[in-house]
């Protein structure tokens, strides 16, 4: 059986300028993670789920959420970030479900959060990223505190020509973008990424 998956890819859009990630500013992270919280997978059990960890924290002048490979209902992210404090979200092969099990899209993990800084999500293998950029461009408002917007994992069917328009509404942004995929798929960014430095040069 030929691996689906058979490269790997990585770009970074700052300062109006593209790069293959090779630079020094492909390592960058945020380190300001004040007032924050992490709970990690190893916490969790059937008779200690989430649920009864986030029941007992006050979210109020919570910054920082970072999770890890583990599930939580949408009713329970929202009532998280609900306060408006929340500045750095990191999602790592996460599923915020909403009432039908299905994933809730990055948008509306977003949505909400109307002064975020740093946003990173990491997708879960064989996630589907097809509509993806679509509802982050449909997102009405810039994000006007917006520093690092990183998305890792990156899977076939992302539009990364679509994603462009979201990059405009939010140009003061460093982006970190890796992508995993086959050839065809890397064909299509090429051409994708070929059209952004054109609207750049514009």
């Amino acid at each position: 059986m030929v691996e689906k998956f058979v490269e790997y890819k990585r770009y970074i859009l700052d300062d109006n300028e593209i790069s293959d990630g090779s630079d020094k500013k492909s390592s960058f992270r945020s380190k300001k993670s004040l007032n924050s919280v992490f709970v990690p997978k190893y916490t969790l059990s059937k008779s200690n789920p989430y649920s009864s960890i986030l029941k007992n924290i006050n979210f109020k002048n919570l910054s920082t959420f970072d999770f890890s490979d583990t599930k939580i209902t949408d009713k329970e992210y929202f009532k998280m970030v609900e306060t408006c404090s929340t500045k750095n979200l990191r999602f790592n092969c996460i599923s915020v479900n909403d009432e039908y099990g299905n994933d809730v899209e990055i948008a509306e993990l977003l949505k909400e959060i109307p002064n975020i800084e740093n946003f990173e999500y990491i997708f879960k293998d064989n996630e589907s990223t097809s509509k993806t950029a679509q509802k982050l461009v449909e997102l009405k408002k810039p994000y006007s505190k917006l520093c690092e917007f990183s998305l890792f994992n990156i899977q076939e069917g992302f539009n990364f020509e679509i994603f462009g328009e979201f990059t405009e509404k939010n140009v003061f942004v460093f982006y970190d973008l890796e992508f995993c995929g086959s050839s065809e798929f890397f064909d299509e960014l090429k051409n994708a990424e070929k059209n952004l430095y054109s609207k750049m040069e514009d």
